[in-house]
């Protein structure tokens, strides 16, 4: 039933992302747009070392948006030795628009050590959006987020979604070192400024443990034509498990 009801969410969340699209044209810098990008850091990388002196096996990957332009990215690093290994990977689909930005974005690791032996492993992942934009008039807009994560033995794992504008917070949601869900849904207005938008998710396991981070979150700052559509896909795909709804003014 997990399953099938993450397909939905994921099937419903691209037709959110593939409608603005359509109706908003992409980013743009023009001042008639209600979004007008500033900077954009959209990462992904994966590492993963093991030790069994004197051999040593270490792997590193990592990739970055160029642009504004859609970023899907997956990366994944392995170790291995006998009896002895690490594993992590990390990837990310978002999309930047006129009126919405939109990811999805997930980290794996997991490490596992012969306990008759002395050697050590490790591992690493992570995938950050952080889009940094401008508003010149007061909007409303709406804010969808589900972040969830697992940790089991790991050293430390997070998941944080976060917008923050002239005032200071407009939105917060953080999982750390828990096993746990979290979908919100907020709206309300944000006012002239420079705002920052934020979702990251980092894991680490360190000799035996296991880990998962994720989040599918979306900002839009709609046209009256694709508000209703947008508040009606935003209220079905946030689960009813730790659901909370709230409006914001900035």
């Amino acid at each position: 039933m997990k399953i099938r009801e993450e397909a939905m969410f994921l099937r419903f969340s691209l037709v959110i992302i593939l409608t603005v699209a359509v109706l908003s044209g992409g980013p743009s810098t023009l001042s008639a747009d209600p979004i007008i990008y500033v900077d954009q850091t959209r990462t992904t990388s994966a590492i993963a070392f093991v030790e069994d002196a004197p051999d040593i096996v270490f792997e590193a990957n990592d990739d970055t948006a160029p642009d504004f332009g859609p970023f899907e990215s997956l990366v994944q690093a392995n170790a291995l030795l006998p009896l002895t290994f690490a594993h992590a990977d990390a990837s990310q689909n978002s999309i930047l628009t006129d009126e919405l930005i939109f990811a999805s974005g997930a980290a794996n690791t997991a490490a596992a050590i012969d306990p008759l032996d002395m050697v050590s492993a490790a591992s690493t992942a992570m995938t950050l959006l952080d889009v940094t934009f401008q508003l010149e008039k007061t909007f409303d807009y709406q804010l969808f987020s589900q972040i969830g994560l697992t940790s089991e033995g790991v050293a430390s794992s997070s998941v944080l979604v976060l917008l923050e504008g002239p005032g200071g917070v407009v939105f917060s949601d953080l999982l750390s070192d828990v096993n746990d869900v979290s979908a919100q849904f907020q709206e309300g207005t944000l006012g002239p400024g420079l705002y920052s938008f934020t979702a990251v998710t980092e894991i680490d396991s360190n000799t035996v443990g296991k880990g998962r981070g994720s989040f599918i979150v979306g900002l839009i700052i709609p046209e009256p034509a694709t508000a209703t559509l947008l508040t009606l896909g935003a209220l079905f795909i946030i689960p009813r498990r730790r659901r909370r709804h709230s409006v914001s003014t900035q």
